[in-house]
C-alpha cells in the first residue's frame, strides 16, 4: 500500500471515528443524522461571518443557474 493510501485509510479511520463517536454523543440512530447535526452546528458558527455570506450566496446562484 503506498503511503498515499495509507494516509487516506487513516483519514477515512478516523472520520469513522469522530461521526461515530458524534452519534453516539447526540444519541441519533444513524450516521447520516449526525452528519447533518455537524453541518447544522458549523452553519450556525458561520452564518454570521461576512465571507461565509459571500461563498453562501455565489453558491446559492450557481445551484441557481444550474437549475434553469
Amino acid at each position: 500500500m503506498s503511503k498515499k493510501d495509507k494516509a487516506t485509510v487513516t483519514l477515512a479511520e478516523s472520520d469513522y471515528l469522530l461521526i461515530e463517536s458524534l452519534r453516539r454523543y447526540y444519541g441519533l440512530n444513524t450516521v447520516k443524522s449526525a452528519v447533518r447535526r455537524c453541518i447544522l452546528h458549523a452553519y450556525e458558527d458561520a452564518k454570521s461571518h461576512p465571507y461565509f455570506k459571500k461563498v453562501y450566496s455565489e453558491v446559492s446562484d450557481e445551484i441557481k443557474e444550474e437549475t434553469k
